[in-house]
């Protein structure tokens, strides 16, 4: 049996929708936190890192929406992951007490903004895991 599976969702964001995948463990009723991930600039839901993160996530028992936004601009972000943040707490499968907020380069600056500036959603005390890009040279940049 396996300890999770993905059912691929579209999330209501303005006239459009978010294409997104949720990884539900296998126990649904145990569930009572959530994580939201997304993608850097030039990605999407899928790249490798976030999928191998979502897995583990939901192994461990831990609800995962990974989502794809293709907009460049940090504001129509932020705006996607209030939109997100609102699909998973009306979600009534789930019983969520704590959501943790994601995410890769760009996706990550989203989401500081998002808690920072206390969108629709977020709460004094939410989680954030933010993750810069991999520097995968040899040349690090320095700090000036």
């Amino acid at each position: 049996m396996d300890a999770f599976h993905e059912d691929k969702v579209k999330i209501p964001f303005g006239s459009k929708h978010l294409d997104a995948i949720l990884s539900i463990p296998t126990k649904v009723k145990d569930v009572r936190t959530a994580v939201v991930l997304t993608h850097g600039a030039g990605g999407d839901m899928n790249f490798r890192h976030l999928v191998s993160l979502a897995g583990v996530l939901a192994t461990t028992g831990l609800l995962c929406l990974r989502f794809t936004c293709k907009g460049l601009n940090l504001v129509y972000r932020v705006k996607a992951y209030n939109a997100v943040m609102e699909y998973l707490q009306n979600l009534k499968k789930f019983t969520l007490k704590h959501i943790f907020l994601g995410g890769r380069s760009m996706g990550s600056r989203a989401e500081t903004a998002d808690t920072n500036g206390r969108g629709c959603c977020a709460g004094p005390d939410l989680p954030v895991l933010s993750t810069a890009p991999s520097w995968t040279g040899t040349h690090i940049p320095q700090a000036h």
